[in-house]
């Protein structure tokens, strides 16, 4: 119930959520919700997915629209910069224009508490 109370807080954002797991791990909602409230003000997600990783782990994929390149990077260093996340697959030498970028982050997400 933890779980679904911190997906809903996410789906507050207007985002679609899809886990593709049979139970929600407290701690994978946790993980979704911090996430979320990494970004800047200027990217607006759009969809989230949730895998459960082969190896263990969860693997958090997201898709959305940035106003400008300047917030889709700033975006990528706090999603860097923060332990819980790894592996951030954002690629941003692929956009050609500087405003409203369509774009999709992938991050593997350590499952541990701040």
């Amino acid at each position: 119930r933890a779980g679904s109370a911190l997906i809903s807080s996410v789906q507050e954002t207007g985002a679609r959520v899809a886990v593709l797991a049979e139970h929600i791990p407290v701690s994978l909602s946790y993980g979704i919700a911090t996430f979320v409230s990494l970004r800047q003000s200027e990217v607006r997600i759009l969809a989230i997915t949730a895998i459960l990783a082969p190896e263990g782990g969860w693997s958090i994929s997201a898709s959305g629209i940035s106003d400008t390149r300047d917030a889709l990077a700033a975006f990528e260093r706090t999603l860097k910069g923060d332990r819980r996340f790894a592996d951030v697959d954002l690629p941003l030498a692929s956009f050609a224009k500087d405003k409203t970028l369509p774009f999709t982050v992938t991050v593997a997400y350590r499952d541990t508490q701040p």
